[in-house]
């Protein structure tokens, strides 16, 4: 009867601290690209359906690295995700500094991020972090949410 709504409750933590995450984010892109005066109008928030994919990412990360918090995990993923879109040949966007005072132990986001990025995250013999990378530059989500 309670697992329901401990599912529910866990997915609305969750959904809050990626939120969160990601306005720290974009408050950080947003001062580096205004000072910059230069792509002003770039999208940069994710859409509620990539927040729901990028949640369930969360998850499956935890099983595997139990010992990182939720928070450290959401700042990988969502470091991952801006990293990948966000590419500019000419400006870096995205560097390690935009959330070494965010977060909770910046050397264990940066290796997540390496082994999310160049690495191979196996759980239950799937490829964890190839599937990561795919739905961040394909958005393909038919093998994600089976």
């Amino acid at each position: 009867m309670w697992k329901p709504i401990l599912k529910v409750y866990r997915y609305m933590i969750m959904k809050s601290i990626i939120k969160e995450v990601e306005d720290y984010f974009v408050d950080k892109i947003c001062n580096k690209i205004y000072s910059q005066d230069e792509l002003k109008e770039i999208n940069i928030y994710c859409d509620h359906n990539v927040i729901i994919v990028l949640i369930e990412f969360v998850y499956e990360l935890k099983e595997v690295y139990t010992n990182i918090s939720d928070k450290d995990i959401c700042i990988a993923i969502l470091y991952t995700y801006y990293g990948l879109n966000l590419g500019e040949q000419t400006t870096d966007y995205i560097t390690p500094t935009i959330y070494e005072d965010y977060a909770d132990d910046k050397e264990t986001v940066f290796k997540l991020y390496v082994d999310i990025t160049t690495g191979d995250i196996i759980k239950n013999n799937e490829n964890l972090s190839s599937k990561i990378r795919r739905f961040i530059q394909t958005g393909e989500i038919y093998s994600i949410l089976r």
